[in-house]
């Protein structure tokens, strides 16, 4: 059974992974994690967004640390920020 986390508090261990990865990055930044639909298959119930300043490395990384955080969290249920189009997290 997965852990059900706020989206602040997904968004908080996603950004420490991020940044142990990614030191030399300054610039990215994505957005709180925002529930998905639900789709047949899909095991997660939460993405984020990456901004447009990050670059294609930085992007990878993120995607590998969402599916890795997706696989063992879950966005708590009363937890719904929206996505938007640009990302409002913290910079890296």
């Amino acid at each position: 059974m997965k852990n059900a986390l706020p989206a602040s508090d997904l968004f908080v261990l996603l950004d420490r992974a991020f940044r142990r990865k990614a030191r030399e990055c300054s610039q990215c930044a994505f957005t709180l994690p925002f529930h998905l639909p639900k789709r047949s298959g899909s095991r997660a119930n939460w993405s984020v967004v990456a901004g447009a300043a990050c670059s294609e490395r930085c992007r990878l990384i993120l995607e590998e640390l969402v599916a890795e955080h997706q696989s063992a969290y879950e966005l708590a249920a009363n937890d719904s920020p929206t996505p938007s189009k640009g990302a409002k997290g913290r910079a890296h």
